[in-house]
């Protein structure tokens, strides 16, 4: 069954709409969208798949990773989609949210996965400010393609991850993009260790009561 019948089939609508932070009604978005995916043909039975491909590398790479320790950098402003491609940079949240936004453009059904994970990798200096090396509502995004929902981490992009040598995540549009459990050299990376499951929207203020019972800021 195609895409489409799939579509057709099962009701979307939700996975598709617009929200708060998934704002995919902002014009900046919208033609940012439209410029990124100008060359893939419509007719193509891949193109859903060709979309969130280009998409992908967009996000993970052009948006930088970037943690502050900053309570407006948390902001509910500052998680918009919108305000994120626009500022240039994010950490997981902000840009698992700009990525599916801009697949809800797009035509490609999108929702948000939130887990808790320990980085094994993570550097000294974040761990003494932040006191941990655990990532609480760590987020991805999930884009159903081809009849499945398919996992598109995008949090960290490939100058990061060549800069601290971190495994990094690519992104076919079959097999899940997830952080790898160890690095080349068989080091631990990411340990998952809670899930919290999937949302059609950011959980804001449930994330952020979560963050307070954890971090130092």
């Amino acid at each position: 069954m195609t895409q489409e019948k799939i579509k057709s089939v099962i009701d979307f609508t939700p996975y598709l709409k617009k929200t708060y932070f998934i704002d995919i009604s902002d014009l900046t978005v919208q033609n940012k969208v439209k410029s990124l995916l100008k060359d893939v043909n419509e007719q193509d039975e891949l193109a859903d798949i060709k979309k969130a491909i280009k998409l992908f590398y967009f996000v993970r790479d052009e948006i930088k990773y970037v943690v502050k320790f900053s309570k407006k950098y948390y902001s509910r402003k500052n998680t918009k989609a919108s305000v994120t491609l626009n500022r240039g940079y994010g950490y997981c949240i902000q840009k698992a949210t700009l990525l599916a936004t801009m697949a809800r453009i797009a035509g490609i059904p999108s929702r948000l996965h939130f887990v808790d994970m320990k980085n094994h990798l993570t550097p000294q200096s974040y761990i003494d400010r932040i006191g941990s090396n655990l990532f609480i509502y760590h987020a991805y995004p999930e884009l159903f393609l081809n009849g499945k929902w398919v996992e598109a981490n995008v949090a960290f992009d490939k100058q990061l991850c060549e800069r601290k040598n971190f495994p990094v995540v690519d992104f076919d549009g079959i097999k899940p993009g997830l952080f790898a459990k160890q690095d080349a050299t068989g080091r631990p990376f990411i340990e998952y260790l809670k899930d919290h499951g999937t949302f059609k929207d950011v959980p804001y203020w449930k994330i952020i009561w979560a963050w307070k019972k954890v971090y130092n800021f």
